[in-house]
Order: C-alpha cells, then sequence, then structure tokens
C-alpha cells in the first residue's frame, strides 16, 4: 500500500532519541529488536484495515504467531471471526453505523479536536513525503488512516534494519522520525480508539488487538532502549 519512493531524507523531527552507540553486538541486538518492531506494527496494519479476502487470508496466517504477544500484551488470545463477520464489524465501527461513526480511524480526529486533515494530517504528509514514502494510488485512504500509519511505522523499522548504524544520517534520521510517528500519533490515537471500542458490542478480535497495540507502545521507553541502545 505504501511505497518507498526515494532514498535520501532531509527532515528535522520533532523527537530526538539519542545517539545510537555503535557495536557488533549491539548492531546485532538492535537489527534483530527492529526486525521484531516492524513485524508487530505490520500485522497490526492488517488487523486495522478493511479484511478483504487476501488481508483476511494473511490475518488468518500470522494471528497463531502472535498468540505469546496477545498473551502478554492483551491478556487473552483473539479469535478470528468469520470473514463475513468481520467485514461487517469493520464497517460498523470504522466505516458506517446508525448514528456516526464509532471509532474513527484517522488520527488527525483524535489528535487535532475532532477535526480530520488538521495540523497533524498535514505534518504527518511532510513527514511521509522527506521520508520517502508514498501512498499508492490504489491506497484508497488518507495518509493518517490507522492502518496506513501502522504501515508507515512497519517501513520504517525495515528502514533501521538496512540503512548504515553508524550513527551518521540518514540513519539517525529515519530513528527519529520513527520516534515521532510512535510518540505523537501512534500512542495517543491508539489510546483513543481502544476507549471508544470499550464502549461498543463487538467481537473481541478489534478490542484485543487495540489492547496489545496499546500496551506494547506503552512500553516503547524500553523497546527504544533495545533497539537503539540509548
Amino acid at each position: 500500500m505504501l511505497k518507498d519512493v526515494c532514498e535520501n531524507l532531509e527532515f528535522t523531527p520533532e523527537y530526538n532519541c539519542g545517539t545510537i552507540a555503535v557495536t557488533e553486538a549491539s548492531v546485532s541486538l538492535a537489527n534483530e529488536a527492529a526486525g521484531s518492531l516492524k513485524n508487530v506494527l505490520f500485522f497490526f496494519s492488517l488487523a486495522f484495515r478493511y479484511p478483504r479476502e487476501t488481508v483476511y487470508e494473511e490475518l488468518g496466517r500470522l494471528l497463531p504467531v502472535f498468540e505469546e504477544f496477545f498473551e502478554a500484551y492483551a491478556g487473552n488470545y483473539p479469535e478470528l471471526p468469520e470473514i463475513i463477520d468481520l467485514q461487517a464489524e469493520y464497517i460498523q465501527l470504522f466505516v458506517n453505523s446508525r448514528g456516526g461513526v464509532p471509532v474513527v480511524p484517522y488520527a488527525s480526529y483524535h489528535l487535532d479536536n475532532g477535526i480530520l486533515r488538521g495540523e497533524s494530517y498535514y505534518r504527518l504528509c511532510r513527514i511521509m513525503e522527506k521520508a520517502g514514502f508514498a501512498l499508492d494510488d490504489s491506497a484508497g485512504e488518507l495518509e493518517d488512516h490507522l492502518a496506513i500509519l501502522l504501515e508507515f511505522g512497519s517501513m520504517l523499522a525495515d528502514r533501521l534494519i538496512n540503512v548504515s548504524t553508524s550513527g551518521e544520517p540518514p540513519a539517525n534520521e529515519i530513528r527519529d522520525i520513527f520516534c515521532e510517528v510512535i510518540i505523537r500519533y501512534l500512542r495517543p490515537v491508539m489510546k483513543a480508539v481502544l476507549e471508544k471500542l470499550s464502549t461498543c458490542e463487538v467481537t473481541d478480535f478489534y478490542t484485543l488487538s487495540a489492547r496489545g497495540l496499546f500496551n506494547f507502545l506503552a512500553d516503547m521507553e524500553e523497546i527504544y532502549a533495545y533497539v537503539f541502545d540509548v
């Protein structure tokens, strides 16, 4: 859904996570941990997008891999509903329902006092542009949709694995952008989404997914220290 469109970064992020301390061992551990971050964020980017057939099949394949994750961060392991039921629930929660949209999936709505395409939306667009990412024409969603935001975070984690870890740009720039996406966007948005879901009568798939991801993001200081050795 997102595509990498350039290699150079020219962006001054709002958050700085310190300097990467590089040793052969720390590089190996950081790459392993960044790989785990990539996988977690990518899985939840699937969980919070419309479950068309290909997405649903991938969820079914990956969900058992995350059993221990859900037990640790959500307190329970969710069952995957039948595809027709999950599609109906997604639409009811995130797209359209009687009386409005119960859980708005756009970051700017939660960060800009109910305004879509507010200041935080345009900042995110600049972040994505400067980081060299763009939406495919087929995406069909805004850049601050929760699924897109999670996929962006996953792709940044992948960049962290592949760029130089010398402590010089672009490694530090990618790392700081990644930190901003987590701290400024994903944490507060997942908090709001979880609060909204707790008031809805739904199966446990979306509730446990939101709870697991929120609790995981709440532990990010430890994750930063492990990945970035700061």
